[in-house]
């Protein structure tokens, strides 16, 4: 009895250390499998033969790879995509941004997303630079806002000597942030000012008629988007001329041009001084607004002597 518990215990040893020799043999060949497969894929597999271009017809295939050196054949694991998107971006003046993705096996992915004009901003010598959405200079010196952009009232730009093709900043960057994002978020489009100037009272232009105040920069996401649902219930115009305030948490109060004559100042400020069509019309249609106003107020009584 005892040599069969003997002779039991050594096969089970012996089939136990054949296990292990198997186990480590298995490891060992994944391991080998894993270290090959990594040779391949840096030096045989993935290599580059095709690189796609989109959002841009300035530029295409050659254009990649002669700025950035890459070349047919060259091994997609071995590319640093951060540094192609930089290159990229340094060489070409109206992309806002560039992104550069691997497509395994053999492809390369470039997207453009095209600098248009989005901003205009006077500079300290009475200029306007001309932005785009990420903020890309693309254009120094113009006489008048770009048809089409906000003009930015309150805001500074932290380097006036900034170049075409370089990349604008405001020391108010955390304002134009929040108000972009609670824009988007809210889809409300057409803003053709902000002002900042006093930051009790924010203030936006809509279409070039309708002035939203907005108090602090504080819950802008719940104010605007407030305004945007009163708007398209109609409980707001956005034709005619008049104020949108929301300064007040939860409420919105509504005043027109009559209510309120001095809002066709307001209106020729946020539009900038050199837009003396649109001041000339809003002007028209104070003084329009102010005639009725007086026409339809009680007359005095006449008295006899």
């Amino acid at each position: 009895m005892a040599d069969l518990q003997t002779a039991d215990a050594a096969a089970w040893r012996a089939k136990r250390r054949t296990t292990k020799k198997r186990r480590r043999m298995a490891i060992l060949l994944f391991i080998l499998f894993c270290a090959l497969l990594c040779i391949l894929s840096f030096t045989v597999l993935f290599r580059m033969d095709q690189v796609t271009v989109t959002g841009t017809d300035h530029y295409d295939s050659d254009y990649v790879c002669r700025i950035t050196g890459i070349e047919t054949g060259d091994n997609l694991l071995r590319m640093r995509m951060d540094t192609l998107q930089k290159q990229l971006l340094a060489n070409t003046l109206d992309a806002d941004r560039i992104e550069v993705k691997r497509r395994l096996p053999s492809s390369l992915e470039v997207a453009f997303t095209p600098a248009v004009p989005t901003a205009s901003i006077k500079g300290s010598g009475g200029t306007y630079y001309i932005l785009s959405a990420g903020c890309r200079v693309l254009e120094t010196g113009a006489l008048a806002p770009a048809e089409g952009t906000t003009v930015l009232h309150g805001f500074t730009l932290t380097d006036e000597a900034v170049t075409v093709g370089s990349f604008a900043a405001f020391q108010e960057n955390d304002i134009l942030t929040s108000l972009r994002q609670a824009l988007d978020a809210c889809g409300m489009t057409g803003i053709t000012a902000m002002d900042i100037s006093d930051r009790s009272n924010i203030r936006l232009l809509y279409r070039q008629n309708l002035v939203i105040d907005l108090g602090t920069a504080d819950e802008l996401d719940y104010k605007l988007g407030f305004i945007k649902d009163c708007m398209d219930k109609g409980r707001v115009d956005t034709v005619a001329i008049g104020c949108a305030d929301a300064g007040e948490t939860g409420k919105i109060y509504y005043r027109t041009l009559g209510d309120d004559p001095e809002l066709a100042n307001v209106i020729a400020t946020l539009l900038a001084t050199e837009d003396t069509a649109r001041k000339a019309q809003i002007e028209a249609e104070a003084a329009a607004a102010a005639a009725a106003a007086a026409e339809a107020a009680p007359q005095p009584a006449e008295t006899e002597e």
